[in-house]
């Protein structure tokens, strides 16, 4: 079974009560629902990045709360708006950090597989940030994330969420210990290394892929820190 049927299936499973108990579309974003790209799911070197919510997801569609077309919504439609969104084939046209900071990554290793996510599965209507209560609910109608990754199966996921989402990656992938990278020897030309977050993650659970976490890449814009960190995530890349 590919990997978009695995997590159609898993998507199956939720989205109904997902939307009729959170009432998508009124007060919320979409779920980010992933759709796997062929270059991903053949690569021998699989990255997975993982930011921190959506900047609304299919508002384009939803900006007036409309019921009928939050009803006819299915998993096709929710993951056909990643497709549509993530794996273009270039995916530069996007001019913010985040997503410049993965294509330059994913230009300079060509034979890796590269695949976005989300630790916050179901982000707000409109603008970023996620609303509390909906994030609680989400958690219980929409549990997805550690099952995704275990059907995607990265060797790595880089986690650019910075520190203050600890507590979602621990929600969903359990507790972990953190290995500060900035002392390696390695990493020594990144510059003023106080002002940036960049730690190893070593989860409780052995089957977690290898993961790190660095400040969202608009923060690393602003301390300065952009392109020492594209340097030393490619560094670790090239190492799986």
């Amino acid at each position: 079974m590919s990997m978009n049927e695995q997590l159609k299936g898993l998507y199956q499973q939720h989205w109904d009560k997902t939307r009729d108990e959170i009432v998508i579309g009124k007060d919320s974003a979409f779920p980010f629902m992933i759709s796997v790209s062929k270059r991903y799911e053949n690569a021998t070197k699989k990255v997975m990045f993982c930011g921190q919510e959506t900047n609304c997801w299919n508002g384009k569609e939803t900006h007036n709360y409309d019921p009928e077309l939050v009803k006819r919504s299915t998993v096709g439609t929710i993951t056909k708006c990643y497709n549509d969104f993530v794996n273009k084939e270039k995916r530069m046209g996007y001019n913010s950090p985040f997503w410049n900071f993965i294509n330059r990554l994913a230009t300079q290793n060509a034979n890796t597989g590269f695949i976005v996510n989300n630790i916050v599965k179901i982000g707000k209507k409109r603008r970023k940030g996620y609303n509390r209560v909906i994030d609680e609910e989400a958690h219980k109608y929409f549990p997805v994330f550690k099952e995704e990754v275990n059907i995607l199966k990265p060797d790595l996921i880089i986690f650019l969420t910075g520190p203050n989402y600890e507590d979602k990656i621990e929600y969903n992938l359990g507790s972990f210990s953190k290995e500060n990278c900035l002392d390696k020897e390695e990493f020594s030309f990144l510059n003023n290394p106080a002002n940036i977050c960049f730690d190893k993650l070593n989860f409780n659970d052995n089957n977690i892929p290898l993961s790190y976490r660095i400040n969202h890449p608009g923060a690393i814009q602003r301390r300065h820190q952009y392109y020492p960190m594209i340097k030393a995530i490619d560094i670790i890349i090239k190492d799986l």
